[in-house]
């Protein structure tokens, strides 16, 4: 399938969509489709390897990021 439930589906607060794309397993680039409030495709979003998006603020959006220690790292990108 196109879609994946391990990177799942995030609503942002003014109403745009992320939906988490289905990749190959030597693929580790992390990527998401956007969606306006329409429901129009608007964007892709690509993140590091072993990163996902976890949420949204007011103007932000959240990664987590998994290290090569296994350790999980919180970060905030302006949108």
């Amino acid at each position: 399938p196109p879609f994946t439930a391990t990177e799942g589906m995030l609503i942002s607060p003014d109403g745009e969509v992320l939906v988490g794309r289905t990749r190959s397993a030597a693929d580790s680039t992390v990527g998401y489709d956007l969606f306006d409030r329409a429901g129009k495709p608007s964007g892709r979003v690509i993140l590091h390897p072993k990163s996902r998006v976890v949420g949204f603020g007011r103007g932000t959006v959240y990664v987590a990021r998994l290290d090569e220690d296994d350790l999980v790292h919180l970060e905030r990108y302006r949108r």
